[in-house]
């Protein structure tokens, strides 16, 4: 299961990289945005391994 999220992961970032060709967008901008949009994934993952190991212990 955790090999199917990584592909679909590695695909979503490929969409990326096609779209914003096609926009014209910066690789600056697109970058800047993937960090922010994985810092918030990060995030949440901390949230959720903080809930479950408080619920635990």
């Amino acid at each position: 299961m955790p090999l199917l999220k990584f592909f679909l992961h590695l695909l979503r970032l490929d969409h990326e990289l096609a779209e914003s060709s096609v926009t014209g967008e910066s690789p600056l901008a697109r970058e800047g945005r993937l960090f922010w949009r994985n810092c918030g994934a990060v995030l949440v993952v901390l949230i959720i391994l903080k809930s479950i190991g408080s619920s635990l212990g």
